[in-house]
């Protein structure tokens, strides 16, 4: 007799790195680390403005998240849970350290901030300089929640790519 053909299966989807995490597995969370530490860095360095300083709260970051991995339930966008943790950690430091950030040795200027389109603007003051969440500024700026998430993430981008066209002061 032949062999039997092998039963079909259903295809598998890959599991999230967010579901490794979960279960401690080192080579989804490195996978995920290589996706997101830039990411992450950028937003803790705009908060901190020191590289030395946005180095350490990112390690923070990662450190927090592969020790938290097995308790914290999972979120509709890790991505964005990732991002908001580096920000309330970035925001922390600040704090301890009684400074604003000095962002690199070049402060924001407000010419900076004043090229954004004004909903950007107020996003990103309200939750890096009012230290509100992206929450409560929705509620003084009467918009959804997800919009403060946009505009702040396209705000400073803004920032970002308009800094790297006028090099460094």
């Amino acid at each position: 007799m032949g062999e039997m053909p092998p039963e079909p299966t259903a295809p598998r989807h890959p599991p999230t790195p967010s579901h490794l995490i979960r279960r401690w597995d080192a080579d989804a969370f490195a996978q995920l680390y290589d996706d997101t530490a830039a990411r992450v860095y950028g937003i803790v360095l705009c908060v901190v403005g020191d590289p030395t300083a946005a180095a350490e709260v990112t390690e923070r970051v990662y450190v927090e998240l592969w020790r938290d991995c097995g308790t914290r339930s999972p979120s509709s966008s890790p991505l964005a849970a990732l991002v908001a943790h580096a920000h309330r950690l970035a925001v922390d430091r600040v704090r301890s350290n009684g400074t604003s950030g000095s962002h690199g040795g070049r402060p924001l200027a407000g010419e900076e901030l004043s090229r954004l389109a004004a909903t950007q603007r107020r996003a990103i003051e309200l939750t890096y300089f009012c230290g509100q969440s992206q929450r409560d500024a929705a509620r003084t700026m009467e918009i959804a929640p997800e919009v403060v998430a946009e505009q702040v993430t396209a705000g400073l981008a803004q920032l970002q790519r308009d800094r790297a066209m006028a090099g460094p002061r």
